[in-house]
């Protein structure tokens, strides 16, 4: 389900996609990129906000916040992202809105080669 949902939104928008070779450079453009243009055509969207630090070339960390609590789709969407871009990714959600913690937090690691 999460698969047609990101080839619904890739195919509606697939300069985003196009816009990074790999997919730790999209991670990093959802939220100055893609959800600026969404929040600045649609005034009353409901996106979460998205904070995405890499800390080397083989870890990123997501940070996730939305009333909406929607975690297992950012969960979902870097998995096929991943995919798309041919990478193998490990996840660990290590905080999450629904223990009570005040964001989600998603570690995305890169396995050695």
């Amino acid at each position: 389900m999460v698969a047609n949902l990101f080839d619904a939104l890739n195919s509606m928008s697939p300069q985003y996609g196009a816009a990074s070779p790999t997919l730790f450079g999209f991670l990093q453009s959802i939220e100055p990129l893609i959800h600026r243009e969404i929040r600045n055509s649609n005034k009353s969207s409901s996106l979460p906000v998205i904070v995405v630090r890499v800390t080397d070339e083989q870890h990123l960390l997501m940070r996730y916040n939305s009333p909406r609590k929607l975690c297992f789709l950012a969960e979902g969407l870097i998995r096929v992202v991943a995919k798309y871009y041919g990478e193998t990714v490990e996840l660990s959600h290590d905080k999450c809105l629904h223990r009570g913690d005040i964001c989600c937090e998603l570690n995305v690691i890169k396995p050695a080669a």
